[in-house]
């Protein structure tokens, strides 16, 4: 991240105070394909079992170690909890707003 070749920051300030507006200290900046998995299978964990949602970075750990994908791990949780893997959880309202096609085309609209 402190890749300083890009100059990506001044994009991001004009980006932010877009949606300052909403404030919602629960967006994870998402900057990597880990960071996906992870918060989608966080987010998972959060709907269905609480409990293990502090053993998820050490599962993660023993994926990554295996060489697993972790996208393989997300549609293996997602398919113990009887959730479709094709959806991002993370994306999705805790109330199942499926108006919502999971690809964060719905945050703008409602801008």
């Amino acid at each position: 991240a402190e890749d300083s070749s890009d100059d990506g920051d001044a994009g991001k300030d004009a980006d932010g105070k877009d949606k300052a507006g909403d404030e919602a200290p629960q967006k994870i900046e998402v900057k990597d394909a880990e960071t996906l998995w992870r918060v989608n299978i966080e987010a998972v964990y959060r709907r269905k079992n609480p409990k293990l949602l502090d053993k998820v970075p050490e599962t993660i750990e023993k994926y990554k170690k295996n060489g697993t994908k972790l996208s393989v791990l997300y549609a293996k949780v997602c398919k113990t909890y009887e959730l479709d893997p094709k959806v991002m959880w993370a994306t999705k309202q805790m109330d199942d707003n499926d108006a919502d096609d999971g690809d964060g085309a719905g945050f703008k609209d409602n801008a």
